[in-house]
């Protein structure tokens, strides 16, 4: 009697979830309707997400294609990915079991947002996936303190790059390059040497 309780339970389970999947299904066809396409939804690559600490706990984040997100766990967690520069991997190390991931923004005046405690065996995917999506990443052995390297380069811009090793050992008290691309404006690559 129990499995067949179990059974009718986790039946009613999956009707409903069935259920608000056809009706939020309905919910975005109308609201893109009424909207003549100006509100769009974006719908999460489930097969690419990864476990990782955006806030106070573990959960997965996921991409999408517009943006990166968690919206299961308080506070929600979304990153644009139109609006990010670059990504950098910090902590990566073969010994280690996790690495964390640093969001730079194209607006350097905006603080970066980062996702701790990524297990080291989704590096290789997210690396693929940043690929797919043109965005540039870089990755270090160790945490740099990015309030520091981001005050030095909205203060100063030109003379963060063009000041060379010195002021740059000082800031980071670590030996790094600094590459500046003038093609697109103003970019970076963070590079431990």
């Amino acid at each position: 009697a129990v499995v067949s309780t179990q059974s009718t339970g986790e039946h009613a389970e999956r009707e409903m979830r069935q259920k608000l999947k056809g009706a939020f299904k309905n919910f975005i066809e109308k609201v893109e309707n009424l909207t003549k396409g100006k509100v769009e939804f974006d719908t999460p690559f489930r097969e690419l997400g990864f476990h990782g600490v955006p806030n106070r706990s573990s959960c997965l984040l996921q991409p999408t294609t517009h943006c990166i997100i968690n919206v299961v766990e308080w506070p929600p967690f979304v990153i644009a990915l139109d609006e990010v520069e670059l990504i950098h991997f910090e902590r990566v190390q073969f010994q280690l079991k996790n690495f964390d991931m640093v969001f730079i923004f194209k607006d350097y005046a905006r603080k970066v947002e980062m996702i701790n405690s990524i297990p080291m065996s989704s590096l290789d995917a997210i690396k693929e996936w940043l690929n797919s999506c043109d965005i540039k990443y870089t990755e270090g052995a160790i945490s740099l303190n990015w309030a520091k390297v981001m005050k030095a380069i909205v203060d100063d811009p030109e003379g963060f790059f063009e000041d060379g090793r010195k002021r740059r050992r000082a800031l980071f008290h670590l030996p790094l390059r600094v590459r500046r691309n003038d093609a697109e404006g103003m970019t970076f690559t963070l590079k431990i040497i």
